[in-house]
């Protein structure tokens, strides 16, 4: 089952265009991995405007498959997370795997992009998750799809609450 970004789990700091778009790119698809450093008081000004996910006591990313985190070297979600948690002082928790590898989901419309992760995602120490609030951190925000299957592991898991916080929504 997947929560849609309507269903109010979902923050996202800015739309998905201009400069935070390219530079967003550059983490991505350059190996330019520093910049996850540059771009986490972007998800920190996120942070503050919504008190809501203030509360979080453990920080997690959308896991990289291991042969795509093999591909590109480090996982961009993961680097803004940790760096992300640090600025916040709470704890980063490498929670979350995929279960599968799956395509790209850059040409995939809503619906494939939702049959995609379907079921995807486990959550590796669910002792570790049990009871806690979690922020789930990622880059950008599209349809959903990704945030709500890892949100889903994490509430089987046991979580209190989940929500997610993303630089970027692509509107």
């Amino acid at each position: 089952m997947t929560l849609p970004p309507s269903s109010g789990f979902v923050r996202s700091c800015a739309p998905f265009d201009g400069a935070l778009k390219e530079l967003i790119h550059q983490l991505k698809y350059s190996g330019k991995d520093y910049l996850a450093r540059d771009l986490a008081p972007v998800l920190m000004e996120g942070w503050r405007r919504h008190p809501e996910i203030q509360l979080t006591e453990i920080v997690v990313s959308v896991p990289l498959h291991p042969a795509r985190l093999r591909e590109r070297g480090y996982n961009q979600s993961e680097a803004l997370a940790r760096e992300m948690a640090r600025l916040a002082r709470v704890p980063f928790l490498d929670a979350l795997k995929r279960a599968r590898n799956t395509v790209s989901q850059t040409q995939l419309d809503s619906q494939e992009r939702a049959k995609n992760v379907a079921g995807v995602f486990q959550v590796r120490t669910p002792g570790q998750i049990a009871g806690k609030r979690v922020l789930l951190v990622d880059d950008v925000c599209t349809t959903g799809s990704t945030l709500g299957e890892c949100a889903q592991a994490l509430l089987q898991a046991g979580a209190r609450q989940v929500f997610a916080l993303t630089l970027a929504r692509k509107v």
